[in-house]
C-alpha cells in the first residue's frame, strides 16, 4: 500500500481496499464484535488493539468517539481527541446559521448545549479539533414554548469616573434572559452610535448573567448599554440601561478606617480627602445602612485635593458607634457622579479578663492587640476574634499584666493579676 495512505476498516473478514487510495481510519475491529462468528482468528483478533494503537499515531490529530446524548433540552456532545488540541462544538440550523458554540483544549471534548431557546427541527453540529478532520452529525431538538424576554437589566453603579484611581473605573451591568439566545452587548452615545461592543453574539443560556464595562476609552457624557438578544428562530428582544461617564470625582479616601470620637486623644477625628478634575458642587453624606445620618460637608470647590477633618459631631448629637460609609456627592454641568468609603465609629473600650487556672488564659471582649508584661518579660500578641486567647510559653507566670487596644485606639487600661507561691 501506498505509504501515504491510511486504511479504512481493519477487520478479519473479507473486505477488499484500493492500495493507492488514500482514505481516512474509521474503525479496527472484527466481526466477533458485532455478531456471532469467531471472524477473525484468535492471532489477529489480539493484536487489533496494537493496531489500532499504531494506527493512532499515524498522522496528524484524529477525532475518536463523537458521540450526543439528551437530557430534557440539554443536548450533550462528547468525543477524544488524539493529541491535546484547542476544540469547538457548534450546531447550526440545516440553512448553515449558527445557534450555538462552545470550546475548550485539551485530549477530551465536552460541552453541552441548552436547546430550550431553539425551535423545534433537525440541527447539524460540528466537532472540530485543530487539523484533524471535524466529526459531523444531524440531531433533533428545540421547542421551549418560553418566551424570550430581557429581565432585571442595570448597571451598577450607573455613574463612573474611569480616571484610573480604581474606583468606580467601570461598571457592572446585570441581566437576565428567560431564554437561551445570542447576545450582543453595545455602548451607545446620545446619537445611538455604537462607540464599544461589550459582547458580539454570543450564545448565552437562560438564566442571570453579568458583564463589565470599561468606561477608560469613553469621553465624559451621556450612554447607554443596549443588550440585545436573538433566539435562532428570529426573535429578537431588547433592553437599554442608561450610564454616565464623568470624571469630575477623583481617589476618595477616609483615615483611620475605625475612629473613635469620644475625646480621649486617640483617633477621635475622621480625615476624609477627595480630588476634582473640574470645579464642581460636593455634598458629603454619612450613611449607614444606605440612609443618611450626617452632612459633614457642603460647598463649591475647584480644581484638585479637598480634605475635610470631621469629629463626629452633627446636629442631633455625637455619631453612634457602628458601621458607616462616607459619600462624596460631586455635581457640575456634567451631571451627578459619588463614591463612597467605608469606616468604623467605635467608642467602646475592650474589656479583658484573666481566667482561672495556673497557665496563662485571657478573655477579651473584641478584636485588639494586646501588649503583655509576664515576668518581667515583654510581650505583644494580635488576636483576631473575640474570645478565649491563650499565651502559649507563659508557664504558670508569677505576675502578669496586659492592656488591650482596639482598632479605633480604645484602651482596656492595665489588667493584672499576680500569684502568690
Amino acid at each position: 500500500m501506498d505509504p501515504t495512505s491510511t486504511l479504512t476498516f481493519i477487520s478479519g473478514g473479507s473486505e477488499k481496499y484500493t492500495p493507492d487510495a488514500p482514505v481516512t481510519l474509521r474503525a479496527v475491529s472484527g466481526h466477533r464484535d458485532t455478531g456471532s462468528t469467531e471472524c477473525p482468528g484468535n492471532a489477529l483478533y489480539a493484536r487489533l488493539g496494537a493496531i489500532a494503537s499504531s494506527a493512532r499515531t499515524i498522522g496528524g490529530p484524529k477525532i475518536f468517539e463523537p458521540k450526543t446524548s439528551a437530557s430534557g433540552s440539554a443536548i450533550r456532545f462528547r468525543a477524544l481527541v488524539s493529541q491535546s488540541q484547542p476544540w469547538t462544538v457548534t450546531v447550526t440550523t440545516a440553512a448553515g446559521v449558527q445557534v450555538a458554540q462552545g470550546s475548550g483544549a485539551g485530549t477530551a471534548v465536552d460541552w453541552t448545549w441548552d436547546s430550550a431557546g431553539a425551535p423545534a427541527g433537525s440541527y447539524r453540529w460540528t466537532i472540530a479539533a485543530g487539523a484533524a478532520r471535524p466529526a459531523t452529525g444531524i440531531l433533533r431538538a428545540g421547542g421551549s414554548t418560553t418566551a424570550l424576554a430581557i429581565e432585571s437589566a442595570a448597571a451598577l453603579p450607573d455613574a463612573i469616573s474611569p480616571n484610573g484611581d480604581g474606583q468606580a473605573d467601570s461598571a457592572t451591568v446585570t441581566y437576565r434572559i428567560t431564554a437561551a439566545a445570542n447576545v450582543t452587548v453595545e455602548v451607545t452615545d446620545a446619537l445611538g452610535g455604537v462607540v464599544a461592543t461589550v459582547v458580539d453574539r454570543v450564545w448565552t443560556q437562560a438564566g442571570e448573567h453579568t458583564v463589565p464595562v470599561d468606561g477608560a476609552s469613553l469621553v465624559d457624557g451621556e450612554y447607554s448599554v443596549v443588550i440585545t438578544a436573538r433566539t435562532a428562530a428570529g426573535v429578537s428582544v431588547q433592553s437599554i440601561v442608561p450610564l454616565h461617564v464623568n470624571r469630575t470625582l477623583g481617589l476618595v479616601t477616609s483615615v483611620p478606617a475605625a475612629f473613635s470620637p469620644n475625646g480621649d486623644g486617640r483617633k477621635d477625628r475622621l480625615t476624609l480627602s477627595f480630588t476634582l478634575g473640574a470645579p464642581a458642587d460636593v455634598v458629603v453624606r454619612i450613611e449607614r445602612d444606605g440612609r443618611w445620618v450626617a452632612t459633614p460637608l457642603m460647598g463649591v470647590f475647584g480644581v484638585g485635593t479637598q480634605r475635610l477633618v470631621w469629629d463626629g459631631s452633627r446636629a442631633s448629637g455625637m455619631l453612634r458607634d457602628g458601621e458607616y460609609s462616607a459619600v462624596v456627592e460631586a455635581t457640575n454641568e456634567l451631571g451627578v457622579i459619588s463614591y463612597g468609603v467605608p469606616f468604623v465609629s467605635d467608642t467602646v473600650a475592650p474589656r479583658v479578663r484573666f481566667l482561672p487556672g495556673n497557665r496563662v488564659a485571657l478573655e477579651v471582649s473584641e478584636p485588639s492587640v494586646l501588649t503583655l508584661v509576664i515576668d518581667g518579660r515583654a510581650l505583644r500578641r494580635e488576636v483576631s476574634k473575640a474570645g478565649t486567647v491563650r499565651i502559649a510559653g507563659a508557664g504558670a507566670a508569677t505576675r502578669v499584666r496586659v492592656v488591650a487596644w482596639d482598632a479605633a485606639g480604645n484602651s482596656s487600661g492595665p489588667v493584672l493579676r499576680v500569684r502568690r507561691e
